[in-house]
């Protein structure tokens, strides 16, 4: 996904856009196992891993600490849709992880 279009500036500006945008490259991208979401919030850059097969977010963040991020209800919601859209209720929950390294 294009970190510009997934920022927490441009969510906060039209969050309806990017709820668009994420779904919108959910489905370009259904039969890959993972999408990865460069995400830039609060002057720090976090790598999102989502696993479509999986219904799993990776954070990847160097900081090391537990983050409320704003790309999160968004994000979730647009897999809901995604998901629902394909005729599939069942299993529409993202489950979010913070890996460290």
């Amino acid at each position: 996904m294009c970190p510009e279009m997934i920022s927490e500036t441009y969510l906060h500006s039209d969050a309806d856009r990017v709820l668009l945008y994420v779904r919108n490259a959910m489905e370009k991208q259904k039969n890959k196992h993972f999408i990865l979401c460069p995400y830039y919030e609060k002057n720090h850059w976090v790598l999102l891993v989502l696993c479509m097969t999986k219904r799993e977010v990776y954070i990847f963040d160097s900081m090391r600490q537990k983050r409320n991020l704003a790309i999160k209800f968004p994000m979730t919601n647009a897999f809901r849709n995604y998901k629902t859209l394909g005729g599939q209720s069942k299993g529409s929950k993202l489950t979010w992880h913070l890996r460290q390294f």
